[in-house]
């Protein structure tokens, strides 16, 4: 946010406009006079070249001629030398007070504009301080990151013044809330131990009755410190208006203490070639500048309190107290003199608070009559002897005369050369003044006019204003503004700085800060503009407000300290970070972050490093204010200043807690899915291996039948054979490389039915509790596998609860709605509606040490013989097949929860039951040709033994390329393929695509130990072809041969 206001060059270059104006008038009234001596003297009305070059050549008059005419008319003439000396000299002293007189009210006039400018800059300063909308928006929530943002901003403001003692903001209590002390260099914000209460003050009490818009100004006295008078002395002017929010609210008052000593060097330098003539009084009398210097002051010490203007000029001050503006001719001297009442001429309309009265000041120019005297004693001593000396001729006279009006000629010189450096200085002004009549014409157009508009000087003179700067949009706005001061002479604009936009000479628009001023030459109306352009001061402004809006939005902590560490600002984010409000941490070191676990040595390098003007970066670990411990990466970066020496320090902190514990998480499923890629392999060999050992253990059992000693032995072999397939069926599950099959499951139902299941595996003294929701949760799952997860979690509770005195297993089903913290815990996620399954027990829980661990293959705690350690990985990885997540939570003897959330989908399908089996007998097939290819020759060998006992005709190969070049053989006899999915040479996928470029209605039967989506969807065959899982029940193979046959 900008708080710049217009700025004093501005003010000091109107005055020089209005002398210009002023001389114009002299020269008008001067002009009649300068004729008559041109005419009558012509020698005087040459050039100073050509009265050189005319003195070279003249002679004095011979000295017979010269006493001639002096005796001849000496006698005839004495009186009248006498009478016309007497008179030239009344005329001329007449004269030359005249022209005194005006060059005094000249000056006092200016003067009177100079205070009238300053106070016009104070009074938009303070009453754009009490409208600024951010600070209203600080001053009404006064929480403390608000007072610290509005401080930072009253700073800035103040630094960049650097005519303000003090700005502060007090509440209604007259409580100080905010205050910037200047000390002439550097503005600060006074903590908050050291604000004072002010409502004893004259200032505070005497605005208690302000209201919006409204001002009080205290007189113009000298900074009291303490009950004394601050030495050396420091004039100041107080100015004080409420603060208003947008609902009417008085949130409480602006006040500022102006460094009066501005406005009175303002006042003083204008007088600078005659300091001992002006002298600026109170209205009780009282001086604030006195010549001689001294007698200033007198009402603020108890010694000087008689020091007044009217002690030394009495009867003047009688006439100069009671009226605005004039001047005086007494006895003892002249007296020019001119009131300021500066509101008054600044904004007419303006609301002060009661009777100010007391602001007013009296600017006086005195003359004595000695001055005078000195003033007027070359003509005298000229016309005294000429008169006393009445024998000199006519040319002598002449030569009084001329040196009479050479007087006259100097001073209007005096004059000339005023002006013109007032011209010049307008030239020469870094601000754009340009100077219109009533018909929009331009009679003046500066250098930085030119420079700011783009257009030269002489192609502008005389030019309508309105087509050159204007935009289009406000032309008419600005002819019917003129139009309205011609009527009335008066506009809400004058006087005003106001902020508008521009056009340049090559048609685009630019942001300007303009206050008009009008005035009159030769009795008609003119109009002063001056121009400031703002677009680099925007640019600026806009490039501020988004790095301030970056730093306090930045989700990384910023600190900014002194070149010893002392801390003078944090960013939100540093807070929320560290737990430190802004105003705890401010003022302190950044030590008070030590976690204690960087040695002494590690800070030492890290200040080597930055004290030697370079950059620090490391990993860091820091404490908040709860005494909690954060890993962080800190960078830190000197600041410089022009002479390249260190005068800050800036950090950049990032918490790395998230971070860590991110690549945590991520190397935790990194070394689940290595392990679960180790049990997919292992798990495909054993699928092999166990194939052929059940259909051999098949076949022995067709041969033995009636043996029932050896039938019970295969019997037994078989049975630990399928033990170990659901064993490697689990690891499947695990490494997500079991066959699935996906279809719509109504939860609510399932979940019932397998508790049923369950509770018979559940020992009576252990109560199982249900809280299922009836909720439409519909996901896409595999009936047996969900139905084994809950299995194997069951069983796990139940195992738990060993030695519980009131043991309880509690399945519960609801729905979730993903939130912030679990997007944080899952984030590769964008998924929100899952069905959540809990399942609790209050049992002895888990050490903190094996929770990491619980969902690793054969990791478990129970004795040997007793489990297996799988049945938890088969849980997480089928968790991870339907695309959910799994949390647990435990504690040590209070119980464990497993929370798993899966995704829900619509409702299109009817439902499944758990419990849908399926079982058919095995039938024996009519002779049909078989192709069967696997890699594995003893299984392939028991495989086809099994199917040639079906009575079926079997052909084989051994890998995709054999089979297809077997098939080309024999393909009018094949019927059914019978294939291996992964293969050397040529995978069972590839095989069947070669096949049926010939054969494309061939029926075909896959056999793996993957799950067929693995193999199957990059073919598009993933729902369209048969999959037999290894190692597969003969009944299922026979059955399946049986369907596709017919």
């Amino acid at each position: 946010m900008g708080l710049n206001s217009p700025s004093l060059d501005q003010f000091t270059n109107a005055p020089l406009i209005a002398t210009d104006r002023q001389v114009a008038s002299i020269e008008k009234q001067t002009g009649f006079m300068r004729s008559w001596h041109r005419l009558c003297f012509p020698l005087n009305a040459m050039t100073d070249s050509q009265r050189a070059n005319s003195s070279s050549h003249s002679t004095l008059p011979e000295s017979w001629a010269f006493k001639e005419y002096f005796f001849a008319t000496f006698l005839p003439f004495a009186l009248i030398i006498g009478v016309v000396a007497y008179a030239i000299f009344a005329v001329e002293s007449k004269g030359q007070i005249a022209l005194k007189v005006e060059q005094n009210q000249n000056m006092i006039k200016l003067q009177r504009e100079a205070i009238i400018q300053d106070f016009s800059m104070i009074t938009s300063d303070i009453l754009f301080l009490a409208s600024e909308s951010e600070l209203k928006e600080a001053f009404e929530e006064m929480d403390a990151d608000h007072l610290q943002q509005a401080s930072m901003e009253l700073k800035n403001f103040t630094q960049t013044k650097q005519i303000y003692d003090q700005i502060r903001f007090i509440d209604n209590s007259g409580m100080e809330r905010i205050r910037i002390n200047f000390d002439g260099t550097n503005a600060s914000i006074v903590t908050r131990d050291k604000l004072q209460s002010k409502k004893d003050r004259y200032y505070f009490t005497r605005s208690l009755n302000l209201k919006a818009g409204e001002l009080y100004i205290s007189p113009f006295d000298l900074n009291v410190e303490k009950g004394k008078v601050e030495s050396p002395n420091k004039p100041m002017i107080r100015f004080v208006t409420p603060v208003v929010s947008s609902h009417g609210k008085r949130l409480g008052f602006i006040v500022g203490n102006y460094l009066g000593q501005q406005m009175l060097e303002h006042f003083i330098n204008i007088h600078d070639d005659n300091p001992g003539l002006s002298h600026l009084v109170n209205s009780d009398g009282y001086w604030l500048h006195s010549n001689p210097h001294g007698l200033e002051w007198g009402f603020m010490f108890a010694d000087k309190k008689e020091i007044r203007f009217q002690r030394d000029h009495a009867e003047a001050w009688q006439t100069i107290s009671r009226k605005d503006r004039g001047h005086l001719e007494l006895d003892h001297g002249i007296y020019c003199f001119t009131t300021v009442s500066p509101l008054a001429k600044i904004r007419p309309d303006f609301v002060l608070a009661g009777d100010q009265h007391d602001l007013d000041l009296k600017i006086i120019a005195f003359n004595s009559n000695q001055e005078l005297d000195a003033l007027l004693a070359s003509s005298r001593t000229i016309i005294t002897l000429w008169a006393a000396i009445a024998l000199l001729l006519v040319a002598i006279i002449s030569i009084l005369l001329a040196k009479a009006i050479s007087s006259r000629k100097q001073a209007e010189m005096s004059s000339r050369v005023a002006e013109g450096r007032m011209n010049e200085a307008v030239k020469m002004a870094m601000d754009s003044v340009i100077i219109i009549d009533v018909e929009n014409r331009i009679l003046t157009f500066n250098r930085a006019a030119e420079k700011t508009f783009g257009y030269p000087h002489d192609a502008v003179i005389g030019k309508d204003i309105t087509n050159i700067i204007i935009p289009e949009r406000f032309r008419d706005m600005h002819r019917r503004g003129i139009a309205r001061y011609l009527e009335s002479e008066e506009a809400p604009i004058l006087g005003k700085r106001v902020e508008t936009v521009a056009q340049h000479f090559d048609g685009h628009e630019f942001p300007i800060e303009i206050s008009i001023s009008a005035a009159k030459a030769n009795e008609k109306h003119e109009f002063i503009a001056f121009i400031r352009d703002l677009s680099e001061q925007k640019k600026a402004s806009e490039k501020i407000r988004k790095l301030s809006q970056a730093i306090e939005q930045a989700g990384e902590s910023i600190i900014i300290t002194d070149s010893e560490g002392t801390i003078e600002y944090v960013n939100p984010a540093f807070c929320d970070i560290t737990g430190y409000q802004s105003d705890e941490i401010i003022g302190q070191n950044p030590r008070i972050l030590n976690s204690g676990e960087q040695n002494r040595r590690f800070y030492q390098e890290m200040w080597r490093t930055i004290k030697a003007g370079e950059n620090w970066q490391g990993r860091i670990v820091d404490r908040r204010k709860d005494g909690s411990v954060f890993p962080a990466i800190l960078n830190i970066s000197p600041i410089f200043d022009e002479n390249n020496n260190i005068t800050h320090f800036i950090g950049l902190q990032q918490n790395l807690q998230e971070y860590e514990e991110l690549e945590e998480r991520f190397q935790q499923a990194q070394k689940m899915e290595a392990i679960g890629t180790l049990v997919g392999g292992i798990a495909h060999d054993f699928n092999n291996t166990l194939a052929g050992i059940i259909g051999n253990l098949y076949l022995i059992k067709k041969r033995v039948q009636g043996q029932t000693n050896v039938i019970s032995k295969v019997e037994s072999v078989e049975t630990l054979a399928i033990r170990a397939s659901e064993m490697i069926q689990q690891l499947m599950a695990f490494s997500r490389r079991s066959v699935i099959s996906m279809q719509q499951i109504y939860l609510p139902s399932f979940i019932k039915e397998s508790a049923k299941l369950h509770e018979v595996s559940i020992p009576e003294n252990i109560t199982l509790n249900l809280a299922i929701k009836e909720e439409e949760l519909y996901i896409q799952a595999d009936a047996n596998q969900l139905q084994q997860m809950l299995f194997n979690l069951v069983n796990n509770a139940r195992d738990a609860l060993a030695g519980v005195e009131k043991p309880v297993i509690s399945i519960a089903l609801k729905k979730f709605v993903a939130d912030q913290s679990f997007y944080e815990r899952h984030p590769d996620t964008e998924i929100s509606d899952f069905a959540l399954i809990s399942v609790t027990d209050n049992g002895s829980g888990i050490d903190s040490e094996n929770l990491e661990h619980v969902f690793e293959p054969f990791f478990t705690t129970k004795a040997v013989g007793q489990g297996t350690g799988l049945g938890l990985s088969m849980v997480y990885g089928a968790v991870q097949s339907h695309g959910g997540f799994i949390e647990i939570n435990s504690r040590k003897g209070k119980g464990t929860s497993f929370d798993i959330y899966l995704p829900l989908i619509g409702s299109n399908v009817e439902e499944t039951s758990c419990s849908a089996l399926y079982d058919a007998e095995i039938m024996d097939g009519k002779g049909e040709t078989i192709l069967l290819v696997d890699d594995d020759s003893a299984l392939l060998s028991t495989v086809r033994e099994i199917l040639e006992d079906m009575k079926y005709n079997i052909i084989t190969a051994t890998n995709g390329r054999e089979a297809v070049d077997t098939f080309l053989a024999h393909r009018h006899e094949i019927k059914l393929l019978i294939l291996d999915v992964v293969m050397p040479e040529l995978g069972g996928v590839e095989a069947l695509l070669e096949i049926r470029k010939v054969a494309p209605s061939i029926q075909c039967i896959f056999t793996t130990g993957y799950d067929r989506s693995k193999v199957l969807e990059a073919h598009g065959m993933a729902d369209v072809e048969t999959v037999l899982t290894k190692p597969y029940e003969v009944f299922d193979l026979a059955r399946l041969v049986s369907q596709k046959l017919s």
